[in-house]
């Protein structure tokens, strides 16, 4: 079900385990090639990185106001991690 009268069009979901420079990497793609007409929301789930890691990826992604970092205490793996990323959607689709 569509959330009416949302701030974005779009939610991407990704993981972050211990691999900041991915996960930045992918995020500046999808930005470079983000249509101006569409807004997008990217979640970044951490799954109980390393804190280096973890603070690697917040200060990298800081700048973004899109852009929402949710931090796991656990190791979801990569269904669950989805899973808590979607209940922190706030896009249309």
């Amino acid at each position: 079900m569509a959330l009416m009268n949302t701030p974005y069009d779009i939610a991407i979901i990704t993981i972050n385990y211990n691999s900041n420079s991915h996960t930045i990497n992918c995020i500046d793609s999808i930005l470079s090639h983000q249509p101006s007409d569409l807004s997008l929301q990217i979640i970044v789930v951490d799954n109980a990185s390393e804190i280096n890691d973890i603070d690697k990826l917040t200060h990298a992604l800081s700048n973004y106001s899109m852009v929402n970092i949710v931090y796991s205490n656990i190791n979801l793996g990569f269904s669950s991690g989805n899973m808590l990323g979607a209940q922190h959607a706030s896009a249309k689709y």
